[in-house]
């Protein structure tokens, strides 16, 4: 506990040294502190010879100094006072490594209206391309902490890496890792143009980067990647059908119902494994709609009987067997009445 409040208390300290209006002489330090005193001096020795001020960013030929001087911005930035944490916003103007990143990107998700406008305004300094391609490497090297503080910023950020994005993931001469990399740093920017981006090279030679485009391209659960899907699914042997019958059972309407019974009729040339996930997606649908088309191809699809029997199961709740006059003398009881015509 004492050390949380050393903390705070330095971090105050610091930000009032910063401005000339603090004496550390003025105040014994409590024995639950006994170093803040010098901690303070410390602080005010590296303040003074890095001309630590305000937008202004950390300079020194001293490397070990310039390093204590961003441990001690680091430590303001998870002070619980509003003050301080603004001061390492305003410090941190030249960004230079995955920590000084991070402190910017937290400081955007501040609870502090101030803190959040300092944190976006040196966010706003930075160049894209220096911005996107710190994104890009946090995502190939798998810096977790880093690509997940961008992702949380990502609403302010967007509109300034997309167009860094999409041309790694259009450049052919990029490697595979760059552009599945900047496939996913498209998909969470979730702008209006990025479906199109990925949608275009979908079936590309290079499988790895098709898969990875399919995967962005699901996640941004666009009722436009229908016709993609659809589209896919008539390319015998693609290894993105099991991402397109996904993509139409999530996505729903009549074009994706109809070509999932396409699929479970076996009327595309797909694999008898997707054949099975098209019924089971079928099921998905209402009742009325589902069941009458899983009945019609218990009958053609014998080799498929076991999965749709339980397809039947598990969309109405009745445990009938496995022949087809059961299932339709049971739906032709239960099923709802088509609606009466209107009068004339």
């Amino acid at each position: 506990m004492w050390k949380k409040q050393l903390a705070i208390r330095l971090g105050i300290a610091i930000s009032l040294l910063a401005f000339g209006t603090y004496s550390y002489a003025e105040e014994e330090p409590p024995p639950a502190t006994c170093n803040l005193s010098k901690s303070i001096v410390r602080a005010q020795k590296l303040l003074r010879s890095k001309n630590f001020l305000p937008s202004r960013p950390l300079q020194s030929s001293n490397v070990n100094a310039v390093r204590e001087m961003r441990d001690l911005v680091q430590g303001m930035a998870q002070s619980e006072a509003p003050e301080v944490r603004l001061r390492a916003m305003e410090s941190c103007v030249q960004p230079v490594s995955s920590d000084d990143f991070m402190l910017l990107l937290t400081g955007v998700a501040d609870p502090d209206p101030r803190v959040r406008h300092a944190a976006q305004a040196q966010l706003d300094k930075i160049e894209k391309t220096k911005l996107a391609e710190t994104f890009l490497q946090a995502i190939v090297t798998q810096n977790a902490p880093l690509w997940r503080g961008f992702k949380e910023a990502m609403p302010q950020i967007a509109p300034r890496i997309e167009t860094y994005m999409a041309t790694i993931y259009q450049d052919n001469t990029e490697s595979t890792e760059r552009r599945c990399a900047a496939a996913t740093a498209l998909a969470w920017t979730a702008l209006p143009k990025v479906h199109d981006i990925l949608a275009a090279p979908i079936y590309e030679a290079d499988p790895t980067l098709a898969q990875h485009a399919a995967q962005a391209l699901l996640s941004l659960h666009d009722t436009r990647s229908v016709p993609v899907w659809c589209d896919v699914l008539q390319h015998p042997g693609s290894i993105l059908h099991p991402y397109a019958v996904q993509g139409l059972g999530e996505l729903g309407g009549e074009q994706a119902f109809d070509t999932l019974l396409d699929v479970a009729k076996g009327n595309l040339q797909v694999s008898s494994a997707i054949q099975r996930t098209a019924i089971q997606t079928l099921a998905q649908w209402p009742r009325a709609q589902s069941v009458p088309v899983l009945i019609e191809i218990l009958e053609t699809q014998r080799p498929l009987r076991r999965t749709i029997i339980e397809a039947l199961r598990q969309r109405t709740g009745v445990p009938l067997g496995d022949t087809i006059e059961e299932w339709l003398a049971w739906w032709h009881e239960v099923a709802p009445l088509p609606p009466e015509p209107l009068p004339q």
